[in-house]
């Protein structure tokens, strides 16, 4: 599995997509003539490439924040994933492929802060609906508002 890798530019290496998410992952580098993010994984018994697209998906976000945060183009993931009885598989996937599984990392994205706003925005409700009918004092109230409503803002 690791024959094909060429040049390594970093093992276990914490990624992150300044202000979206963070990750780490096994290896980054080129991997067959190509600026790869490669994952190894251990299963219980042979996979099929339909079972592990999530794998990909996960590349794919690895890939971008790589990109943003080292300026590099990285265009494949490289699964490499053994079982326990020793059999080794090899899952590649690049160009436009890689690129749909990246999309559809951020269409995920997207929906976890659509979920996350619309939490927020039932918690600001709360506060300032109902909330006052849990607080001590009318000050309680007021002082938590405060402290709570820079986030508030942000989120509405």
């Amino acid at each position: 599995g690791l024959k094909d890798m060429e040049e390594v530019w970093g093992s276990e290496v914490t990624l992150f997509y300044p202000g979206l998410y963070a990750g780490s992952t096994d290896l980054c580098g080129v991997y067959g003539g190509r600026e790869s993010i490669v994952d190894f994984k251990q299963t219980n018994k042979p996979k099929r490439r339909e079972w592990i697209e999530d794998y990909f998906v996960q590349l794919g976000a690895y890939a971008m924040a790589h990109d943003v945060v080292y300026k590099t183009c990285v265009d494949q993931g490289v699964i490499l994933m053994c079982s326990k009885d020793g059999y080794f598989q090899k899952f590649t996937s690049n160009g436009k492929e890689f690129t749909s599984y990246k999309h559809k990392f951020l269409a995920k994205v997207d929906q976890y802060y659509k979920q996350f706003r619309k939490k927020a925005l039932v918690y600001k409700d709360f506060y300032l609906n109902c909330g006052r009918n849990v607080f001590k004092t009318q000050n309680e109230h007021n002082s938590t508002l405060q402290k709570c409503g820079t986030f508030f803002q942000k989120v509405a």
